[in-house]
């Protein structure tokens, strides 16, 4: 049974998933690009299944993002804003 830090953890790192994955216009296209099993990325983005650290370490490379940050909702939330700011001036040409 998991602590009430190990469970928001989870949550944390579920949500964060789900986020990534949005970037896609379907999970299985998501699971094509990350080269995942499309069932076990389902797994990971309901919270029955956390990702090992080598899926972590895919997520964080396909997505230029710490593992660190990946598991941090402050950090990764802030990071994402960013990037997404960065993208749309760039793809705006500010």
């Amino acid at each position: 049974m998991l602590n009430a830090a190990q469970h928001e953890n989870r949550l944390v790192l579920r949500d964060n998933i789900r986020v990534l994955v949005g970037r896609f216009p379907s999970i299985s296209a998501a699971s094509v690009a990350l080269k995942i099993n499309r069932q076990q990325l389902n797994k990971y983005l309901s919270g029955i299944s956390v990702p090992s650290v080598r899926t972590l370490t895919l997520f964080s490379t396909y997505f230029h993002i710490s593992v660190n940050d990946l598991l941090s909702s402050q950090v990764f939330n802030s990071k994402l804003y960013n990037s997404d700011k960065s993208s749309n001036q760039e793809r705006h040409g500010n």
